[in-house]
């Protein structure tokens, strides 16, 4: 909406700039999405194991013989696949990727209040 002003007077007429942000454009090749909204909820996927133990699983080929489980395995011995392997939990949280565009047009405003300073504000 804009409105034209025009006049002589004695009133002050106070001015606001409010520059305009462009439209953001999609992120392609995004690696994962958050499956909780809580980021303490958001185990990485992959990532070195810890010393955490998390659950047993069937022995596959591949995994590695010292991560078998062989007392375990033992009370295991009348199934079809004896060998049990231990499972560790993942060490770290998933990564967060905020971007923010750093583009000369970002740089408006005064030194007290600028831009750039409220989209990180935001981020």
């Amino acid at each position: 909406m804009h409105e034209l002003v025009s006049g002589t007077g004695d009133a002050a007429v106070e001015i606001t700039v409010v520059p305009r942000t462009r439209a953001i454009r999609r992120v392609n090749q995004i690696m994962g999405r958050a499956h909780t909204r809580n980021p303490n909820d958001g185990i990485a996927a992959a990532g070195v194991a810890t010393t955490d133990f998390s659950e047993l699983h069937p022995y596959q080929p591949g995994d590695p013989m010292r991560i078998v489980n062989w007392k375990a395995s033992a009370r295991n011995s009348n199934s079809a696949n004896p060998l049990l392997v231990n499972e560790y939990e993942p060490e770290g949280r998933k990564a967060v990727w905020i971007f923010m565009d750093g583009a000369d047009y970002m740089d408006v405003g005064t030194t007290l209040s600028a831009l750039v300073d409220s989209a990180l504000e935001a981020a």
